[in-house]
């Protein structure tokens, strides 16, 4: 009964784990795709420049060239990111599942102690209500 709480428990610490970093992947995939945006325009602004015959100057050049391989960088960054998410939400998924099939468990092993007589003191029964309110 112990190591089933405690499966119950760790699972439920991994969700919590999992859905924290999920935040934070999501967090830093908006922040790149803002840097991204943002990049887009300036390298838009340059090609404009250049396309209008303002100038020709190699400093916009250079600028260009290097916002375009700063953008290239972010772009690798946030598709990293976003498969390090889709990854988390899979593991995430995965936890979801095996707190259910503990879940479940534990429901089975409760009726098979109540088939034999065994009465869940108070406690038992106030985890069990707090697991499921948490879910």
């Amino acid at each position: 009964m112990d190591a089933l709480k405690q499966a119950l428990s760790q699972a439920q610490s991994d969700f919590t784990v999992a859905q924290q970093r999920s935040a934070l992947l999501e967090s830093s995939a908006k922040s790149l795709q803002e840097t991204n945006s943002s990049l887009s325009l300036q390298i838009s602004e340059l090609q404009a420049t250049l396309a209008d015959g303002n100038t020709t100057d190699s400093g916009v050049n250079r600028e260009l060239a290097r916002a375009k391989a700063e953008l290239s960088e972010w772009k690798r960054k946030h598709t990293d990111l976003l498969e390090t998410h889709q990854a988390a939400e899979q593991e995430q998924e995965d936890l979801l599942v095996l707190l259910a099939e503990q879940d479940s468990k534990l429901g089975i092993l409760r009726e098979r102690l109540a088939a034999h007589g065994e009465v869940l003191s108070e406690d038992d029964e106030d985890d069990e209500e707090e697991g499921e309110e948490e879910s």
